[in-house]
């Protein structure tokens, strides 16, 4: 089984969690995604106007999708590179911080796509649950008392 990840700056990327085609293909995507044969996931990054986490995951959703859940090291290296590479096209900025599927309901952290919480990849200090409920993966390289926050989840209000 394969998942479609959804990555928002509005960056989002989309897991699709099933086949849209009974057709065999040597490419298991849709044209408009990339796929990771290492972790089986193909993923499809938005970069485009300002979206809030609601905005970006039903748009996931209308594409047959969720915002991406990341369950290793690997793949949360993957996303943030296809982030950083793929959304920071702009001349005057490479600061791209795009949303996940993780968020804060009932007290609890958990992804949109239902999948287990089995790896967490939260910057210093974090995540802070309550008024900001939403997470998003860090793409720059940013220092502070902390270190570098790239590839470090911070939590956000919708």
């Amino acid at each position: 089984m394969w998942l479609i990840t959804c990555l928002f700056i509005s960056i989002f990327l989309i897991k699709n969690s099933e086949s849209e085609s009974q057709c065999s293909s040597p490419y298991p995507c849709n044209y408009s995604y990339t796929y990771n044969a290492e972790l089986d996931q193909c993923y499809k990054l938005y970069a485009g106007g300002v979206m809030d986490f609601n905005g970006a995951e039903d748009k996931c959703v209308q594409d047959g999708a969720h915002l991406a859940s990341i369950h290793s090291e690997k793949e949360n290296e993957f996303v943030t590179e296809l982030a950083f590479t793929d959304g920071g096209t702009t001349s005057f900025c490479k600061w791209i911080n795009a949303w996940i599927g993780l968020n804060f309901t009932n007290g609890n952290w958990s992804w949109t796509d239902g999948t287990p919480l089995d790896y967490t990849k939260w910057g210093c200090n974090l995540p802070q649950d309550g008024y900001e409920t939403c997470a998003f993966t860090n793409t720059a390289h940013s220092s502070d008392k902390c270190g570098d926050w790239y590839g470090l989840w911070d939590n956000a209000h919708e």
